[in-house]
C-alpha cells in the first residue's frame, strides 16, 4: 500500500513537471538567398532567439538549396538571425545589417513556412597608395572608416585595415554595405625614425613630414571624399597620394604624486620598476573621436605624438602605480611647432553608492552590476562593480571626467528612475561628472516602465521608433525601437515615462535618429503620446514609406 502511494506521488510530480514546461510543438521553415544574385546559400547559420532575450533558442544550418527548418519550438515571439562567412549578418525582415527585423509570433502547434532571408554579400575597397614623390608606398597602413553616430554627432568608426604591397596596392575585404572614408599612413623611414626619437629641442625646425592622408589627397578628415559601398560591391581606384605637412607635435612627460615611485633612481633597490603609463590624444571637437593616437609615457623623458592637425585636443592618461590606478586629463590647443606638456597623474578614488528597486522584485540585488563608460569616447574602461545584498557597491579607481552610467542586466520592463550623484541629477544631465572628492551615487530602478502596444493600420513597416520629446530629445539612451510582426503588431516595454512621438518606418537605417536633424524630415508624421508607468492605451500608426536615414551612410 505504501509502495502504491509512493508511486502515485512520483507520478503526480512528474505530471506537474511536464505541465510546467511549454509544449514544443511548433516550427519555422524558410530559405536563405544571396541578396545580389538570388542564389540559395548553403551552410548559412540560422539562429532563433526569443524576443527581448539574447539567449539562443535553437540553430539550424541551411541545406544545398538554402532551406532551413527550426523544430520543436514552444509558442512565443521570436527573432531570427542569419550569418555566413563572406556575407553581412541579417535579421529576418530587416532591410539593413544590424537592423532589428521582424518579430515572428508562433502559437501552439503552429508551423510557419516560406520565410525568405536575403544576405548582402560583403564588398571591398581597393586602390594604390603613392608616397611623397610619387613612388609606390610599400608597407603603407591603410585604414577604412564607416559612418556612425556617437553622442548625437557623426563620427567615423574604424572598419577593416590593410597594408600596401610592393606596388603600393591595397584591397580591404569583408566590408558591409555603407559609406566609408579611407586613410593611408606612409611608413617611417630609418632617417625619419631618428628624428622622431630625438628630444623636442634636437628636432630640426621647419621640416615637412608625410602626413596621414585621406582619399584622395586630404590631410584633414573633414575634406575626405566618402565612397558608398553597396551589397557585394567592389570599389576600385580609391587611390591615395600621401601629402606632406609641417608637423604639429605634442611632447608629453608624466608627473606622479611626490610619494609615488618613478623608477628612475637606479641606486635605490626599493624603488622598483618604473610604472607603465599610457596617454590617449582625442580631438575635442570637429573630428571623429575614434581617430586618436596613443603612446607610453615616462617620468624622466618626453614621449611625442605623431603629426597632428591644428585644433583642440583632450589628453587622457592611465597607469598603475604601486597597485593603484592613476589618471590624468588635460585639454590643449595646438597651433604649430612642438608643445611640451607635463601631465600630472593622480590616483583614482573609490566611488561608493547604492541601488534601490522600486516595486516587488524576484531578483536578488547581487544579480546587478554598475558600470561607468567614458562619455568622451576615451579608451578608459572601468571594471563594473557587483552590487552587494544590501544594495551597496564600490567602483575602485574612478578619475575625474564625464561618464555614462548603466546597470546590467536591467529586468524586463524596468527603467532607470533616478540617478543622483550628490546634488547632480545625472539622468537629466545625460552624464555623470566626477571630481575629487567623490559624492555617493544613488540609483533607483523602477520595475514599472511604460508599456505601449499598437498596430500598423496603413502601409508596411519593419520598425517603430519611440522618440522622446522636449528637453529629453537629446538623451539618446531614451530612444527605443520595436520590430513589427507579420500582423503589423508592435510593443514596447520598459520605457522611461514622459512624452514620446512614435514613428513607423518601412525601412529605417540603424541609429539614424542619432543625427539630430533626422526627425526634422518628418514634422507631420508620428503620434504623440504622454506615457505614465505601466500599460498605455493602444496606438495606431501609418507607415512612412521608403528608405529612411540611409543618406550619408547612417
Amino acid at each position: 500500500m505504501i509502495h502504491n502511494q509512493t508511486a502515485a506521488v512520483l507520478f503526480a510530480l512528474a505530471t506537474a513537471t511536464t505541465l510546467a514546461q511549454p509544449e514544443r510543438t511548433s516550427s519555422i521553415a524558410g530559405q536563405v538567398l544571396n541578396s545580389n544574385t538570388g542564389a540559395p546559400l548553403r551552410r548559412a547559420a540560422v539562429t532563433i532567439l526569443l524576443d527581448g532575450r539574447d539567449d539562443m533558442r535553437g540553430m539550424a544550418p541551411t541545406d544545398a538549396d538554402g532551406h532551413f527548418l527550426l523544430r520543436l519550438l514552444p509558442a512565443g515571439r521570436y527573432r531570427i538571425e542569419v550569418s555566413k562567412p563572406g556575407y553581412a549578418s541579417m535579421n529576418y525582415g530587416a532591410r539593413f545589417p544590424t537592423a532589428p527585423g521582424q518579430i515572428i509570433t508562433l502559437g501552439p502547434n503552429e508551423n510557419k513556412s516560406g520565410l525568405v532571408i536575403r544576405l548582402p554579400q560583403l564588398g571591398s575597397i581597393s586602390g594604390t597608395v603613392l608616397a611623397v614623390g610619387g613612388a609606390p608606398a610599400f608597407g603603407a597602413f591603410v585604414q577604412s572608416y564607416v559612418r556612425a553616430y556617437s553622442g548625437g554627432k557623426p563620427v567615423w568608426v574604424p572598419a577593416r585595415p590593410d597594408y600596401a604591397d610592393g606596388r603600393g596596392r591595397y584591397r580591404i575585404h569583408h566590408l558591409s554595405p555603407g559609406q566609408y572614408i579611407v586613410r593611408a599612413t606612409q611608413p617611417i623611414t630609418p632617417g625619419q625614425r631618428s628624428i622622431k626619437e630625438a628630444s623636442p629641442s634636437e628636432k630640426p625646425a621647419g621640416q615637412l613630414e608625410p602626413a596621414p592622408t585621406y582619399y584622395p589627397a586630404a590631410v584633414a578628415e573633414g575634406k575626405a571624399v566618402p565612397v558608398e559601398l553597396g551589397p557585394g560591391g567592389a570599389i576600385a581606384n580609391v587611390d591615395i597620394a600621401i601629402q606632406e605637412m609641417m608637423p604639429i607635435r605634442l611632447a608629453v612627460k608624466a608627473q606622479l604624486p611626490a610619494a609615488a615611485p618613478t623608477g628612475d633612481e637606479p641606486n635605490n633597490p626599493g624603488q622598483g620598476p618604473p610604472p607603465y603609463l599610457i596617454v590617449w590624444i582625442n580631438p575635442a571637437e570637429g573630428a571623429s573621436d575614434f581617430l586618436q593616437q596613443s603612446f607610453a609615457l615616462s617620468t624622466d623623458r618626453h614621449s611625442e605624438s605623431r603629426a597632428l592637425q591644428p585644433g583642440r585636443y583632450i589628453l587622457s592618461g592611465m597607469g598603475r602605480v604601486e597597485g593603484r590606478l592613476h589618471f590624468a586629463r588635460q585639454e590643449v590647443n595646438l597651433n604649430g611647432g612642438t608643445v611640451e606638456i607635463t601631465l600630472p597623474f593622480t590616483p583614482g578614488e573609490e566611488l561608493r553608492g547604492r541601488i534601490r528597486i522600486s516595486g516587488p522584485s524576484q531578483d536578488p540585488l547581487t544579480k546587478f552590476q554598475v558600470r561607468l563608460r567614458s562619455a568622451e569616447n576615451m579608451f578608459i574602461r572601468l571594471s563594473s562593480a557587483r552590487v552587494q545584498p544590501d544594495g551597496s557597491f564600490v567602483i575602485p579607481g574612478v578619475p575625474p571626467g564625464f561618464w555614462n552610467v548603466s546597470v546590467e542586466p536591467m529586468p524586463k520592463g524596468a527603467y532607470l528612475q533616478s540617478v543622483r550623484f550628490g546634488d547632480q541629477d545625472a539622468l537629466a544631465a545625460g552624464t555623470l561628472t566626477t571630481s575629487s572628492p567623490l559624492e555617493s551615487l544613488e540609483i533607483v530602478i523602477s520595475l514599472r516602465g511604460a508599456e505601449v502596444r499598437g498596430q500598423i493600420t496603413e502601409g508596411v513597416a519593419t520598425v517603430v521608433l519611440a522618440a522622446p520629446q522636449g528637453e529629453r530629445a537629446s538623451r539618446l539612451g531614451l530612444y527605443a525601437t520595436s520590430g513589427v510582426d507579420e500582423n503589423g503588431r508592435f510593443e514596447f516595454t520598459g520605457l522611461t515615462p514622459g512624452a514620446y512621438r512614435f514613428y513607423a518606418f518601412e525601412e529605417l537605417a540603424p541609429q539614424a535618429w542619432a543625427d539630430p536633424a533626422f526627425l526634422r524630415n518628418y514634422p507631420d508624421s508620428g503620434t504623440l503620446v504622454e506615457l505614465q508607468e505601466g500599460p498605455a492605451e493602444e496606438i495606431q500608426l501609418k507607415a512612412i514609406p521608403g528608405t529612411s536615414g540611409r543618406k550619408g551612410g547612417r
